[in-house]
């Protein structure tokens, strides 16, 4: 069998991917939750757009999950659908509400997330993650491989200590 090659476009977007994701946690573990739930968002969308790439698509100018899920859908890359759909729209209302002040918030969005909704964004981050390692496999670079190892063991971190301050 002939391992496919990943383009160094694609590494880009993965890496990029990766950093947007330790962002999130980052900014998670000092109580910034809409902008943890952005860059969690950022994080899913970038894995799509590398998988789409990667699976020989031109790059799709946007930023909504739901129509990069949709063609990760019809090219048959997602097999269970119902555990990406809802999680596409939940990520789309991430991405335009966190970002500017809007009438239907009546106040700063920074002020509008909760710690709950940040970390709903950063497990469907992980899931987007997830389903790229899974798409690429064994081509994944070794490094982006150990870099959600990484992810993964530092999100656990942050949540016991998170979960172990709000008991005191």
């Amino acid at each position: 069998m002939t391992k496919n090659v990943i383009s160094d476009l694609v590494v880009s977007w993965l890496e990029q991917a990766s950093e947007d994701m330790r962002c999130s946690l980052a900014v998670f573990e000092r109580g910034g939750w809409s902008n943890s739930s952005l860059m969690a968002q950022q994080c899913a969308e970038k894995m799509s757009k590398a998988i789409l790439i990667h699976a020989g698509m031109d790059l799709v100018h946007t930023h909504n999950m739901s129509k990069l899920t949709q063609s990760l859908i019809e090219i048959g890359l997602i097999e269970n659908k119902d555990d990406f759909v809802e999680p596409a729209r939940s990520l789309n209302q991430v991405f335009w509400m966190s970002r500017y002040p809007q009438a239907e918030l009546e106040e700063a969005p920074y002020k509008a997330f909760s710690r709950a909704q940040a970390e709903l964004a950063i497990e469907y981050g992980l899931n987007y993650y997830d389903l790229a390692m899974h798409i690429l496999g064994e081509d994944v670079n070794p490094i982006l491989l150990d870099k959600r190892n990484e992810i993964q063991q530092l999100w656990e971190t942050i949540r016991a200590e998170v979960d172990g301050s709000s008991q005191r």
